[in-house]
């Protein structure tokens, strides 16, 4: 040791440093004074008169850095209070030649616990990445053996800071997923005998049923944890259960492994691996035996994603006959993308068949009083059908890119079978009937009509943009509502039109433009003698009745940027914006079974386009379509295919209707004025119910034309972007939980109350369980509810609360939820005391 540069490191590591004393009793460093250099530090060996000396620090020197050489022993504690420098020892420093003294001087640490600091001393606390790993700890107020021993072995478990009990545990089981790794840890900790500290923490989690650390145990282990997770909601083990002995029934050791994943789950590092060692290290737990002995309508305490899979496998035979019960296993999961574990487009292909299956379940027959009452049935309830088989149907072909290990395919059939067998066909059957009933005289029913949509809607109003998507129908239109009402600002409603017979895109087109008549010529369909074909023509006819219109293509508008966009938006009144993506796929063959896809994209630009219109000083836009269609997914039968009925003066012909001055034959025959504007002499018939003409080259599964309440019932929404938000938040309500915890968890049930839309927006709420200090003592669950279903089950929310290892040493806490933009948590939305079942607190261990 360089006994100067010793000297003057101390001088500066402590700048109020007056006196530094050092004791060499075997006199080792007597040369060294010799060769003492330092100006600045006075260098004063004593041999006696410590009087004199004491009388000097106290004048001449009270203001020099002296350093005392004593070439005798230090004093001990018997016999210091005789030492005459006594006082200003202890006022002062000493200089140890001794490191761990020096160690314990550093860190001012109390003098007992030299013998365990000498312990660790040189094969870690001598080292500088030691001692920043643990220098949390290293003060006199924190330094305990049971910390260093913590702190060390977390850094020996390759754990990024000093952790509790439950992240090391949590690490031991990660490491266990690579046994060499493991094995040099092992070997790491006994030879620092660290082994019996781990397996202390081990045992205060599972119990005396720990005997030995070894990659056998922590499987061991690792299978209890697994099943005990599972089956912490199920009080009894049924007989059939072979796992049934590794069921833990003390409620402190339950509580003691939902706080470990609880913490395991909240730590950024752990997380990832939660999955893979219940995968790997707890394999012996077969969940598909779980499901086998339980069923799928229990509520299991964890989830793990194989058995997420065999609940969902379940879901996929159940959907048809018990719907319900269905949604209500899915319900946690469709809510929560979080805990979808890749299997979301499963979960939303079995959410939205039993959906469908659950509104069918209401209906008997289709057999209703009136066309007014078909159509409201379907404008308020049976819409849903129809929009969940889509959503279905999406799913479903999302769910095979997924490469999801579930077979669908006997599901998939019947969902087909069950919307074209009792609704498609018995629906349009009644609804044909009833037509034919009122001689297809659909101009006298009181609902609006597609040729008014410009005088009902756009004359005489404000700077207006109307979206028009080619065969956007308006189911369709209901998802784009429900996703525009999430946003409070939005002020939108919905509403129906009834599209003229044939419902083909040039007639619905015609109809939406201003007209007094719509005539039939040889350039087709025209108003005031100018054709309704193309935005050109289109142009002029709006242009005819304000001259501040325009007519523009979708894909030439959105490229605008803001700018660009208010500088072109300005000039006009009224401005007619033409999308077609839905029936630009279905027109053709080999796309036609792609419509669904193209639906969900249709939803997406229109999204884009009201964001951009309302950007560009648009508060007022009406989102509408030509028409709707039927889609068959499947191949048709050739039952489903109608002869062409022989005509004269033919004028269209589609594969679902046939317009000409004569016709013989078809199965519905009618004059077009029954449900047009147009005054001339023609005839329209149809085929049977949602059957199609037989026409070579012709795609048959989209179509359009026809007369059924998909095609003809299209879609208004109204739309404008308040500047202010004036509308209030749902509000929720616990309407069930669990009065007392006993086993580490909490069950509880929140419902909106209402669905959002006009006047009520989302809200984002975070919910916890929390100690008296106003600590959260559990996981914190964040949930939206910005449901828009009338169905109050739809609207409700089961969740599950773990108690952190603060909150299993509670024995009460309160259950609070907070909006989340109640940034100082002043007003709780509900409180609930809770009380807590007593949990033995854990102990230090030495």
């Amino acid at each position: 040791m360089d006994l100067q540069k010793e000297v003057q490191q101390q001088f500066e590591r402590y700048p109020d440093l007056r006196v530094l004393f050092f004791f060499d009793g075997s006199q080792s460093f007597q040369l060294e004074l010799t060769t003492w250099s330092d100006k600045e530090i006075i260098l004063i060996k004593v041999e006696g008169q410590f009087f004199t000396l004491k009388y000097r620090l106290e004048t001449e020197l009270r203001n020099k850095k002296v350093f005392l050489y004593f070439p005798e022993q230090e004093p001990n504690e018997k016999n210091l209070e005789s030492f005459a420098l006594a006082d200003v020892l202890v006022a002062n420093k000493q200089l140890h030649v001794d490191p761990v003294m020096a160690f314990i001087e550093e860190f001012s640490l109390p003098v007992a616990m030299r013998s365990i600091i000498e312990k660790y001393y040189q094969t870690d606390l001598r080292l500088k990445n030691r001692k920043d790993y643990l220098s949390s700890g290293l003060t006199p107020n924190s330094f305990s053996e049971s910390w260093l021993k913590r702190g060390l072995l977390c850094y020996h478990l390759n754990l990024k800071r000093i952790s509790d009990y439950n992240i090391i545990t949590a690490q031991v089981f990660i490491l266990a997923l690579t046994p060499s790794e493991f094995e040099a840890a092992l070997d790491k900790l006994r030879k620092l005998d660290l082994i019996d500290f781990l397996n202390k923490i081990l045992i205060d989690v599972f119990g005396d049923s720990f005997k030995e650390l070894n990659l056998s145990a922590i499987k061991e282990l690792a299978n209890k944890l697994k099943y005990n997770l599972i089956l912490a909601t199920i009080p009894n083990v049924v007989a059939e259960d072979q796992y049934g002995k590794l069921k833990d029934d003390n409620p402190i050791r339950l509580s003691r492994l939902t706080s470990l994943i609880n913490d395991w789950n909240a730590d950024v590092n752990a997380k990832p691996h939660l999955i893979p060692v219940l995968e790997q290290l707890a394999s012996g737990i077969k969940e598909e035996k779980l499901i086998n002995w339980y069923g799928t309508e229990k509520t299991f305490g964890y989830y793990t994603p194989a058995l997420k899979k065999r609940v969902l496998e379940e879901c996929v035979h159940e959907y048809e006959t018990q719907p319900g019960k269905v949604k209500q296993s899915i319900k946690k999961w469709f809510d929560n993308p979080e805990e979808q574990n890749g299997f979301q487009p499963l979960i939303e292909y079995i959410w939205h068949a039993a959906s469908m299956i659950e509104i069918l379940n209401n209906y008997r027959n289709f057999i209703f009083d009136s066309l007014s009452e078909y159509i409201r049935r379907y404008e308020h309830e049976l819409y849903k059908v129809d929009l969940h088989y889509r959503k279905a149907v999406f799913a479903f072909g999302q769910a095979l890119k997924n490469n999801i290990e579930i077979s669908l395919d006997k599901s998939y059939s019947a969902l087909h079978d069950c919307y074209e067998k009792e609704f498609i066909s018995p629906l349009n059957n009644e609804w044909m009937k009833c037509l034919k009933s009122f001689d297809f005289k659909l101009n006298t029913t009181t609902y609006n009509k597609q040729y008014n949509f410009y005088k009902d809607k756009i004359a005489s109003r404000q700077r207006t943009a109307v979206i028009i998507s080619d065969a956007f129908r308006y189911e369709a239109a209901r998802e784009l509502l429900d996703t525009l009402s999430k946003d409070s600002k939005n002020s939108v409603q919905a509403g129906v039109m009834l599209a003229s017979i044939p419902s083909v895109t040039s007639l619905g087109m015609s109809n939406l433009l201003p007209n007094k008549g719509i005539t039939i010529t040889d350039k087709g369909f025209t108003i005031d003698g100018i054709s309704t074909e193309g935005t050109i023509n289109r142009t002029k006819i709006l242009q005819s009745v304000n001259p501040k219109s325009q007519g523009i293509d979708y894909n030439d508008l959105v490229r605008l940027d803001v700018d660009k966009g208010r500088e072109y938006i300005k000039q006009f009144e009224t401005i007619y914006v033409y999308h077609n993506k839905i029936d630009a796929r279905g027109e053709k063959q080999q796309t036609e079974k792609y419509v669904f896809d193209a639906v969900k994209e249709t939803i997406d630009d229109l999204m884009v386009m009201i964001r951009k219109l309302s950007s560009w000083n648009v508060y007022r836009i009406l989102i509408t379509a030509d028409h709707g269609f039927l889609l068959s997914i499947r191949d048709l039968p050739e039952t489903m295919k109608e002869e062409i009925p022989s005509v004269e003066n033919e004028f269209l012909l589609s594969n679902r209707s046939v317009v000409a001055g004569e016709i013989k034959g078809g199965a519905y025959q009618f004059e077009i004025a029954d449900t047009s504007n147009i005054k001339q002499s023609f005839k329209v018939a149809l085929p049977r119910s949602i059957n199609r003409y037989r026409r070579p080259g012709c795609g048959v599964q989209y179509v359009h034309g026809g007369a059924s309440l998909q095609e003809l019932l299209v879609p208004v929404i109204e739309y404008s972007r308040m500047r202010e938000d004036t509308t209030e938040k749902v509000k929720i309500r616990l309407i069930k939980f669990d009065e007392r915890i006993s086993s580490g968890y909490l069950k509880l049930t929140v419902l909106q109350m209402e669905p959002i839309g006009k006047g009520l927006k989302e809200m984002e709420v975070s919910m916890g369980l929390y100690s008296e200090t106003e600590e959260l003592a559990s996981n914190e669950s964040r949930l939206v509810f910005n449901s828009t279903s009338n169905i109050a089950s739809e609207r409700s929310t089961e969740l599950v609360l773990t108690l952190s290892s603060k909150g299993s040493v509670l024995t009460q806490c309160m259950l609070k939820a907070f909006d989340v933009e109640d940034d100082q948590r002043l007003n709780p939305l509900f409180s609930q005391r809770i009380m807590i079942q007593s949990l033995i607190q854990r102990d230090e261990f030495k």
